[in-house]
């Protein structure tokens, strides 16, 4: 099973074949943290679009889609997901902030990375992003 943190996500290349139809701008996760859901796409045209994640495949070096149709206006996903980007440095209930999140290829969220006074540590389970999404919907 593939690993990937949420930030090595951020900036890769989303494309079709050889068109490089934009990068990932964000990782929108569902509400509970359990789960990525979408990637905000900063398309090259300077739109932001959203990608769901059944419709991409996260590769080492790129996000691959089998149609530039699958990247749509935002709306559903923003309404119902949080951005990492503005998750990060939100307080976490077992301590610390949170900085990033380790996600397998299907957008599972195995654990989450904290910045801790001892440093940076991943924390397994979903329980730690409570506070989080609290502060998000205060956002």
């Amino acid at each position: 099973m593939s690993r990937f943190l949420g930030s090595e996500l951020v900036g890769r290349g989303v494309r079709l074949r050889d068109v490089r139809l934009g990068e990932v701008a964000d990782v929108l996760l569902d509400r509970s943290g359990r789960r990525a859901l979408a990637f905000e796409v900063l398309c090259r045209d300077g739109t932001r679009r959203v990608l769901p994640l059944p419709a991409a495949e996260i590769r080492p070096e790129r996000v691959a889609v089998g149609s530039a149709l699958v990247l749509m206006e935002d709306g559903f996903y923003r309404a119902r997901c949080l951005g990492l980007q503005e998750l990060r440095g939100a307080p976490l209930l077992a301590g610390g902030t949170l900085e990033d999140v380790v996600l397998d290829e299907d957008g599972q969220v195995l654990a989450i990375v904290a910045e801790t006074p001892d440093g940076r540590r991943e924390l397994s389970g979903g329980t730690e992003l409570l506070a989080v999404e609290a502060r998000a919907r205060a956002i």
